[in-house]
């Protein structure tokens, strides 16, 4: 008897040592599947701005009015912002009405650097494209300059297009300010009115004013 369970305590035993590497094997998989559910450092980055935004929509008025203007615009549009901290922010900018994902990031990113004086760089927290009230066709943006960068440099360029007698169309570039002038006495007239608008009511951060049509 006493034979009999010395050799099921060994049995026992050897039973439970061959388990125990199943048991392991078993569970590893499991763990190594949660890996992939951790975020990265730029994704809880990229949270914790949207999460000072949202704060600063719900507790400064002056956030609420941008946020406001920026949601009621179409086109492909981005929202930047500069925060040190998830309770402040130092600067927005936002663009809206751009041809492009990429144009409405830097577009924003360029207002946003405008009014920043915060020790915190700009980034892009929101990027849309929303559908365009405008009659703009493929066919007119891909046959515009590509210092038009705006459905609404498109418009006026199809406003000038229909005009008559001598005209000019400017640019302030890198912006979305466009200017035209039409039935003018000369062509050389047309440019320097067109000129004239366009230095003074260009946007600041524009760069200088150039023609890009007359006749």
């Amino acid at each position: 008897m006493t034979f009999l369970k010395a050799l099921l305590g060994l049995v026992l035993v050897i039973i439970v040592a061959g388990c125990s590497p199943l048991h392991q094997h078993v569970h590893e998989p499991e763990l190594a599947q949660e890996a992939p559910n951790l975020l990265s450092d730029a994704q809880i980055h990229a949270l914790e701005l949207t999460q000072t935004l949202e704060h600063g929509i719900e507790n400064e008025l002056w956030v609420q009015k941008l946020y406001k203007k920026y949601q009621l615009k179409g086109g492909y549009k981005a929202l930047a912002m500069a925060s040190p901290n998830k309770y402040y922010i130092d600067a927005l900018g936002f663009s809206t009405g751009m041809l492009s994902a990429d144009l409405a990031r830097q577009q924003a990113l360029l207002w946003c650097d405008d009014s920043n004086k915060g020790a915190s760089s700009c980034k892009v927290v929101l990027q849309q494209a929303v559908e365009y009230p405008y009659p703009v066709s493929d066919a007119d943006i891909r046959g515009a300059p590509s210092q038009l960068i705006s459905y609404e440099s498109l418009l006026r360029l199809k406003a000038y297009q229909q005009s008559d007698g001598h005209k000019a169309f400017a640019i302030a570039t890198n912006s979305v300010d466009t200017h035209w002038a039409s039935e003018q006495k000369t062509q050389r007239e047309a440019r320097s009115k067109v000129l004239s608008m366009c230095q003074k009511y260009k946007s600041r951060i524009a760069d200088s004013c150039e023609i890009l049509f007359s006749e």
